[in-house]
């Protein structure tokens, strides 16, 4: 007989994740970013005084306001892109012990990050929390939720014991 436990488990509202922690995983998630772009404008003007560049130090200082935009969109694409993808959990989401599944309860495959992370470029994306729904846009359109992860492990235990409820060992 087949004692393993389910792999996949039925997402119930009581594991997602709170608004409140959604905010913070974004907060967080925003700072982080910003460290980041800061970090490494910053190594890219050393590397331009170091082999003196005057040319990238005058664009750096000279940038518009649609090429810093451009760039904020890349960093976002890219750091949601890596962290999701690994194990879907960005910095913020370690910080608030939540995790990014596909809404069977299955880790959320690199193309369906990729398609999580591009929703989040829609403008005024962040602002579809505001309604009374639990789920962000870029959520509902992947199929996607965020969990709180303690509730998800007691509740996913709790449901892999109510299955095993008269399998033969």
């Amino acid at each position: 007989m087949n004692t393993k436990p389910h792999t996949n488990i039925r997402i119930t509202k009581d594991m997602l994740a709170s608004k409140n922690k959604r905010l913070a995983n974004f907060v967080v998630d925003y700072i982080i970013r910003i460290i980041l772009m800061f970090g490494v404008s910053l190594l890219v003007a050393i590397y331009a005084q170091i082999i003196g560049s005057e040319d990238i130090i005058f664009a750096m200082e000279n940038i518009n306001k649609v090429t810093e935009i451009l760039i904020g969109f890349l960093f976002l694409f890219i750091y949601y892109l890596i962290f999701e993808s690994i194990n879907g959990r960005t910095i913020g989401k370690y910080i608030t012990n939540t995790k990014v599944l596909m809404i069977d309860g299955s880790k959320a495959q690199s193309d369906v990050v990729l398609r999580r992370t591009l929703s989040r470029i829609v403008p005024f994306e962040f602002l579809s929390f505001l309604g009374n729904g639990d789920k962000g846009w870029h959520d509902t359109w992947t199929d996607t939720v965020v969990v709180d992860i303690k509730k998800y492990e007691e509740i996913k235990n709790s449901q892999n014991s109510i299955s095993q409820i008269g399998v033969e060992i």
